[in-house]
């Protein structure tokens, strides 16, 4: 038998600063927003609930950069440092 499956929505629903990092969920998973320097933002996915703790080949910084601001509201979040500004729409996840 033949049944529709709903998709998990990638709405994020809900933002949050830790450890000097974004976090930005959503039903599908969940995003990592690092901010590496003043003008170099690393973004990381997963569909679990936890990212890996292991260290990847070819990420050249390893460090957080802290020097940055986010905002929220019902429709937008954004992330601003020196150098670099991002607004992500919640509903489609299309940044700009």
């Amino acid at each position: 038998m033949l049944y529709a499956v709903k998709e998990k929505s990638s709405e994020i629903v809900r933002a949050e600063r830790r450890d000097d990092r974004l976090y930005l969920y959503s039903e599908a998973g969940m995003y990592r927003l690092e901010p590496k320097d003043s003008g170099t933002l690393r973004i990381t996915y997963t569909q679990g609930n936890r990212f890996s703790s292991e260290e990847k080949p070819g990420v050249v910084f390893r460090q957080v950069y802290a020097g940055w601001e986010y905002w929220e509201n019902a429709e937008e979040i954004g992330l601003g440092m020196e150098q670099l500004s991002i607004v992500i729409n919640r509903n489609s996840y299309f940044a700009y």
